[in-house]
């Protein structure tokens, strides 16, 4: 692209009609997709607001750019403005919110493709310690470029471009290019930033065929953070993908499940010791968000009581809802347990604060050797 933010040496850009096709091949080729769409049906919406890019061919040409250069990218375009769609309207959020989340989610990659040269000529929109600086070679910069790109063709809707902006944000505050956290994101946010979080993990699993393998995901991700998000996401996709749990012998399950449950209580009692050895660097946003996941986990097993032991008698009355329910909790915790990994082979390198390395390295040990435990049912639930 040159610095008017219109790709160079490109005569040709995708039409409005053929970019429906895309949407229409797309959803067809995965039955998952296509079992979604039978039962929740939004073609002629979707194709209303794609004509209405007709207006737009600066952005009809970086979508033809997106689409050449990268597939991957192209389909999580398609992948997470569908989706946003979906789960907006099953939130009953108004017009304006879901053309929002449906073009945010179309365009927000479109920043990764303009040439080397044009990006400095992008202002920074962020301030705060901890800013990706316009015009560095780094990843991190895409929202922002995307977003200064929209402003420009898309100023009259200004949503867009906020959304765009903040797709990569965490709630703990370590996504980019800004720093922001869960109580700073809102609802629209939190949907778009959960579109991309799947579309990854599904890249990572093999493809958008393995959707209903996320549902583990989605309930354990309601309790830790985005609560009203990941429930609208679970309200939209549990029914369309029940989890089923065929026990050969549910006391043999209850002791299975019991041994790994005093495994997670040991590495818990762990990361207790050691989110209060490093309370005093709770300002570096590494260890914060450490601390911060340390919390929620500490909350999730008092409140849930998965933890206690009583739980794993309750399959004695011939029951297997219980069972079930820890079960699909432990298929998504590895993901949580090597976000904790990160966050303290991160918080070792730095070497600027003095603390108990030992106690963290032992750690680190204890969460490894969960993770292997638990691995063989594997579901990631970060992006």
């Amino acid at each position: 692209m040159n610095k008017s933010g219109k790709p160079s040496g490109q005569a040709l850009s995708i039409s409005p009609a053929s970019l429906v096709e895309e949407y229409r091949h797309f959803i067809d080729t995965h039955p998952p997709l296509s079992y979604i769409d039978e039962h929740h049906p939004v073609q002629p919406q979707l194709a209303t607001w794609v004509y209405e890019l007709e207006a737009q061919p600066a952005v009809l040409q970086a979508l033809t750019t997106l689409h050449a250069k990268s597939q991957i990218d192209f389909e999580r375009a398609l992948f997470c403005s569908w989706m946003c769609l979906l789960v907006s309207r099953n939130l009953s959020l108004n017009s304006q919110h879901q053309k929002a989340l449906f073009y945010a989610g179309l365009l927000q990659d479109i920043g990764h493709y303009f040439d080397n040269e044009t990006v400095p000529v992008f202002v920074s929109k962020v301030n705060g310690p901890f800013v990706s600086i316009a015009g560095a070679a780094s990843e991190n910069n895409h929202p922002l470029v995307s977003s200064t790109f929209l402003e420009a063709h898309l100023g009259h809707d200004s949503k867009v471009c906020d959304l765009v902006l903040h797709h990569h944000a965490k709630e703990d505050g370590t996504g980019f290019p800004n720093h922001i956290s869960e109580a700073q994101l809102a609802l629209d946010k939190q949907i778009l930033i959960i579109a991309n979080q799947l579309s990854d993990r599904l890249d990572q699993q093999g493809g958008h065929n393995r959707l209903g393998e996320s549902i583990p995901y989605f309930r354990l991700a309601s309790v830790l953070y985005f609560k009203k998000a990941h429930e609208a996401w679970l309200a939209l996709l549990e029914p369309l993908f029940p989890i089923e749990f065929n026990f050969e012998s549910l006391d043999r399950e209850a002791m299975r499940l019991n041994c790994k449950k005093q495994q997670l209580n040991r590495v818990l009692s762990s990361l207790l010791s050691v989110s209060s050895e490093l309370v005093r660097y709770d300002f570096d946003m590494h260890v914060h968000g450490l601390r911060a996941l340390i919390q929620k986990l500490s909350l999730l097993f008092t409140d849930s009581g998965v933890l206690s032991g009583a739980l794993f008698d309750a399959h004695k009355d011939g029951s297997t809802t219980v069972l079930s329910e820890i079960s699909a909790l432990f298929m998504a915790l590895p993901d949580v347990l090597e976000r904790c990994e990160l966050y303290i082979d991160r918080i070792l390198k730095q070497h600027k604060f003095s603390f108990n390395q030992v106690l963290l390295s032992e750690a680190r040990h204890q969460i490894r050797a969960c993770i292997n435990t638990l691995s063989p049912h594997k579901i990631s639930i970060f992006g």
